[in-house]
């Protein structure tokens, strides 16, 4: 399986009219599975802090599983994180720069020909319905700074095209914009998890009360909690730091899913139209768990225990290649078995170590 290697990272910024600081973030990396492994630059994300912060994190969700690493090895996401905010503390000045937008067949294009429709809805609806008439016809001339809205609704985090497409010409001078700090703060509100160990390798996670689902194996979960590290983070810079390796610590010390937690199975009754084998994989649960009815068929609803599946290793597959959405997993007894307190204590001295490194930074 190939991953992408990371050798090095730049922030390049600059002030639109208002004051406000729009970020161009450049990595160079290669493939691992790809020879020779010749580095390239690329523009990863474009916009303001919040907005590349979020395309950080995303990246970094990528890190835990190896699919995004160094050439020394694995990258932690938190660590990733933190050293993508010390460019972003000290970005380097790019100057105004001409930008041309075109339509093209190429992978490359500015504007790639199968979203031509997509782009002319975008732009009429951001009042750039001329500019598309220029572009369309054969092609228009930009301004980095002057018309920077105009490219942030095409290449920004919530755009439909990558900044790649049109940023590739893009430079970095030697001069550093001064931008405001952004300092780390303490970060001790940690949120409310219950997990368990549906194998040795699965989890079923509850993140601030939601349903306790499947979360697939630590690297997932891990993977998946990016999105709350980022949303903390805008409220609580540094959060990540610490709650990354907490989380991680608590799913490593979950425990066992207790035999008689209830698992609830709902059907989608478009899965006989588009995913026959889900029609298989549900009969075959339904059977094991003695609920199936006269024609051999799992109930559009169906419930068990899970002692049910107990060294079936066969039906845990099955349960666990279900949509998370359609699996709900109910502990109903977290007294005798409470994941949070179990793991709590050997986290607290991570935190606190984490927390001490953190506070010293």
């Amino acid at each position: 399986m190939g991953a992408t290697v990371t050798t090095n990272k730049r922030a390049g910024a600059f002030k639109k009219a208002d004051g406000t600081v729009v970020y161009v973030l450049f990595e160079e990396s290669y493939e691992k599975n790809c020879y020779p492994h010749t580095p390239n630059w690329s523009v990863t994300a474009f916009g303001p802090r919040k907005d590349v912060l979020q395309r950080i994190f995303q990246h970094a969700s990528s890190c835990e599983g190896g699919m995004l690493r160094s050439r020394a090895g694995t990258i932690r996401p938190e660590t990733y994180v933190e050293t993508w905010k010390q460019h972003l503390a000290k970005p380097q000045e790019i100057f105004d720069t001409e930008i041309e937008l075109s339509v093209g067949e190429s992978y490359r294009s500015p504007i790639p020909l199968s979203a031509v429709e997509e782009i002319r809805i975008l732009m009429d609806s951001r009042g750039f319905g001329a500019q598309f008439g220029q572009i369309e016809a054969s092609s228009l001339q930009v301004s980095l700074h002057a018309d920077v809205d105009l490219l942030l609704a095409l290449y920004g985090q919530s755009a439909p095209l990558f900044p790649w497409r049109a940023l590739g010409h893009v430079h970095c001078s030697r001069q550093v914009l001064a931008v405001e700090p952004v300092r780390n703060v303490k970060a001790d509100c940690m949120p409310r998890v219950r997990a368990y160990r549906l194998d040795k390798d699965d989890l079923v996670v509850s993140i601030n009360g939601s349903p306790l689902r499947h979360a697939g194996w630590d690297y997932n979960a891990v993977g998946n909690f990016m999105d709350l590290a980022y949303e903390h983070e805008l409220q609580t810079p540094g959060w990540g730091k610490v709650a990354i390796p907490w989380y991680r610590e608590l799913l490593r010390q979950a425990p066992r899913l207790p035999d008689d937690t209830h698992i609830s199975i709902q059907r989608d009754p478009e899965d006989g139209k588009e995913h026959g084998w889900r029609i298989e994989t549900l009969n075959r649960l339904a059977a094991a768990a003695g609920v199936v009815g006269a024609e051999g068929e799992a109930p559009m609803e169906f419930s068990f225990q899970f002692h049910k599946l107990h060294g079936d290793e066969q039906r845990l597959y099955d349960l666990r290649s279900l949509p998370r959405e359609q699996v709900l997993f109910e502990v109903h007894d977290e007294g005798k078995v409470d994941p949070v307190s179990q793991a709590q204590d050997a986290a607290d001295d991570w935190q606190r170590d984490l927390q001490l490194a953190f506070e010293l930074d």
